[in-house]
């Protein structure tokens, strides 16, 4: 985004534009240098401060001038704790719910549940303990956003094969 100062005006990339009578496409900023945005008298709008994840913090912009200020404000710290400890329950749980079936097979019918599900299951509920006890050991609404579940992989996820690393062939030689 650019701001014009004479029009108190705000540009956007993508869409056409006039100033002081003359009519600009809709590329013309894409298309242009530096210097004929400079000499247009267009200065790019730059950000000061940071978008924080607005399911623990107020967020607000705010444009001055040629600045977006952007700030954000924690929201309730108990509000914030209660809201991650729910998240990490709905993702444990959308984590378990395909395999589930496999509870109840064992359950009616005997039917062993395969060694690496089984793991997969264990660790996922091991990473909800080591995850609850971050967010209750918190003390701030920054800690607390900072937490990242470091879940398992499933074991029906495709397998990414890595490329061996060779040294490239010298035909000089």
């Amino acid at each position: 985004m650019f701001y014009y100062p004479p029009n108190n005006q705000y540009i956007q990339e993508g869409v056409p534009f006039e100033i002081d009578g003359v009519q600009y496409a809709a590329n013309w900023l894409n298309l242009s240098t530096p210097e004929e945005k400079a000499e247009l008298g267009l200065e790019e709008v730059i950000t000061i401060g940071e978008r924080k994840d607005d399911r623990y913090y107020w967020v607000s912009e705010k444009l001055e001038g040629a600045e977006l200020i952007i700030t954000s404000t924690p929201k309730d710290f108990a509000t914030v704790q209660k809201l991650a400890h729910d998240q990490l329950n709905q993702q444990a749980y959308s984590l378990l719910f395909p395999s589930d079936w496999m509870i109840t097979r064992k359950a009616e019918t005997g039917v062993d549940l395969k060694p690496e599900w089984a793991t997969y299951r264990d660790e996922i509920r091991l990473e909800v303990i080591v995850v609850r006890d971050q967010i209750n050991e918190a003390t701030t609404v920054d800690e607390i956003a900072a937490i990242k579940p470091q879940w398992p992989v499933s074991p029906d996820a495709p397998v990414i094969a890595e490329e061996p690393i060779t040294e490239p062939v010298n035909e000089n030689q």
